[in-house]
């Protein structure tokens, strides 16, 4: 689990690195601020909640071994 904090703006890139053999697929969850304004308590356990609302989710991007695993790209979501 991954769990980065964007700006004010909501903009900005966040890259995280995988290989199939690690991660048979990623998924990518937006979520708002809570509503005290912080980013949530990530993967923590207890009363707080774990992040804000969910504003999008992405459907799962099955990873897969290339044969000519010589050109490899990050995937970005």
């Amino acid at each position: 689990m991954h769990q980065e904090s964007l700006g004010a703006s909501g903009a900005g890139t966040v890259v995280w690195r995988t290989t199939a053999s690690l991660a048979a697929y990623v998924r990518a969850q937006v979520h708002h601020p809570n509503a005290d304004g912080t980013p949530g308590k990530g993967n923590t356990m207890g009363p707080d909640l774990r992040w804000g609302a969910m504003a999008a989710p992405t459907n799962p991007i099955v990873l897969r071994i290339r044969a000519d695993s010589s050109r490899r790209r990050p995937l970005r979501v």
